[in-house]
């Protein structure tokens, strides 16, 4: 196993997306550490998302369930077919506990008078540093390169206006598409 597939824990990580925003969890869990009132709960739920984000099993359909495969059996479950529709509201949340932990950690910082400049400069870099985050942890993102499609030899020989038929899911019902 390679070191990256190792750091994805066993692949149960993989339905998170890439660039998961580290500098903004340090940020929010170090303004809940100095006293910020109302992160922790942003913090818990963005951690509860991310859990619920690694998908119904970790690691493989045999691996242990996750608290994914519980909300699909819930009433209206499955409004939920894709984990990663909680990313935004997981990147939401920590961007708010970030905020007031920025509060907090400028409140800390000015109440010495020799750090008063360091706190003007602490939200400028934060901000910079969440751009450039996912540059400097993961380059090859930036290098995508797009093929131009290639339309198989079968499709190619349809007349124009043939049409395709999808065939139905293996189960009769609507089909329950998990990723």
């Amino acid at each position: 196993m390679s070191p990256f597939n190792a750091w994805l824990i066993l692949r149960g990580l993989a339905t998170l997306p890439l660039g998961f925003p580290v500098l903004l969890t340090v940020v929010a869990t170090a303004g809940v550490a100095l006293g910020a009132r109302h992160g922790r709960v942003l913090l818990v739920f963005a951690a509860l998302a991310a859990g619920v984000m690694l998908g119904p099993t970790l690691g493989s359909p045999e691996g242990p369930a996750m608290p994914f495969a519980a909300l699909v059996e819930l009433p209206m479950g499955g409004v939920l077919r894709f984990p990663i529709r909680l990313w935004p509201w997981l990147v939401l949340a920590l961007t708010l506990a970030a905020g007031e932990g920025l509060v907090v950690i400028q409140q800390r910082l000015r109440a010495h008078p020799g750090r008063a400049r360091l706190a003007a400069l602490v939200v400028p870099l934060v901000v910079l540093g969440t751009l450039a985050e996912n540059r400097v942890a993961l380059p090859e993102l930036g290098r995508v390169t797009v093929a131009q499609p290639t339309v198989p030899t079968y499709l190619a020989a349809l007349p124009d206006d043939a049409v395709l038929q999808l065939l139905p899911a293996k189960e009769p019902g609507p089909a329950a598409y998990q990723y």
